[in-house]
């Protein structure tokens, strides 16, 4: 069985949503889908406008394609706070809650707040490991964030992502 407690951290979240993001085949199509139409309209612009207006008028809409074709890496990361910073002032972040975790052999159980979790491993979508934390999808889009910080060490990560891999199912 492991415990942890931890306080939710606007750096966590946004560490996961960046992860999840840069790994979801949708928004990657999504994000060249519209890469390609930003290039697409530059053409028909181009072809429809003359002289140097028209070149003025397609530069940015290369530039925007370009960006989200090859540039992913940065841009997907850039929106992702952006889209925090407009959801954290509408207050819909619950930042600073502590969480308090337990994972035994049948469940996960979480108490963050007023909120209480119980969940079943078979329930579960998949397990990640980010670059700063484990992430445990109880949903398609929705996971457990549980921070590098709440391990001791190494080893008791290592082992602990081995316990919880070993509990949710692969799908």
């Amino acid at each position: 069985m492991y415990t942890f407690e931890f306080i939710k951290q606007e750096k966590d979240y946004l560490e996961f949503i960046t992860y999840h993001n840069m790994n979801s085949p949708s928004t990657r199509k999504n994000v060249t889908i519209w890469g390609l139409v930003s290039l697409g309209i530059s053409i028909v612009l181009f072809l429809l406008l003359e002289g140097i207006f028209a070149i003025l008028i397609c530069i940015p809409f290369i530039l925007i394609g370009i960006l989200m074709i090859f540039g992913k890496r940065i841009f997907i990361p850039e929106y992702m706070k952006a889209e925090m910073k407009r959801t954290k002032k509408e207050g819909k972040l619950p930042f600073g809650e502590t969480v308090k975790a337990r994972f035994d052999e049948e469940y996960l159980y979480q108490t963050s707040g007023s909120d209480e979790l119980k969940m079943k491993y078979d329930n579960m979508d998949k397990v990640a490991e980010g670059n700063h934390a484990i992430y445990i999808y109880i949903d398609a889009v929705q996971a457990f964030i549980l921070p590098d910080c709440v391990f001791e060490n190494k080893q008791q990560k290592t082992e602990f992502l081995a316990f919880v891999k070993g509990k949710v199912p692969i799908k």
